[in-house]
């Protein structure tokens, strides 16, 4: 079981998450626990913490940010 949004997530930083997550675009400022798939980018803030493997288009991880997984750049066909 997982969590599909259409646009936006934003795991605030006092949140905890444990699901997978399919999503266009996902902030995390807390933890979140699960695979991501993200269609449009991914956004690791510096607190925040991702456990699981991430598939998106783009990424930025922030210095003092937390990852655990695995990470696949997925092109976007023309």
């Amino acid at each position: 079981m997982g969590i599909a949004v259409g646009r936006r997530l934003i795991v605030g930083r006092t949140a905890e998450l444990n699901s997978d997550v399919t999503a266009g675009e996902v902030i995390v400022c807390g933890k979140l626990t699960g695979n991501l798939r993200a269609r449009d980018r991914v956004e690791i803030k510096k607190n925040g913490s991702v456990s699981g493997d991430v598939t998106t288009t783009r990424v930025s991880i922030e210095d003092g940010a937390d990852f655990k997984g695995r990470m696949e750049i997925d092109r976007p066909k023309p």
